[in-house]
């Protein structure tokens, strides 16, 4: 519902279907907003990292360097 007021020019969603379930939601409050799939938008296992914020990575992992 956070969006349901918001002028959107465009919706952006990844292949996965809740994604595309949440876009078409989305679009029940934006008719006229085109949904565009992107291939890119997708999401990675971090692994060990998954879950973790970038700035405690520096406390948990001190040999990587963060820019």
């Amino acid at each position: 519902m956070a969006l349901k007021n918001k002028p959107l020019m465009a919706i952006y969603t990844s292949a996965l279907i809740r994604a595309l379930d949440t876009a078409r939601l989305i679009k029940v409050f934006h008719p006229s907003t085109p949904i565009y799939e992107e291939k890119g938008l997708i999401e990675m296992d971090l692994g060990e990292f998954d879950g973790t914020k970038v700035q405690d990575w520096a406390v948990q992992y001190p040999d990587i360097r963060m820019h």
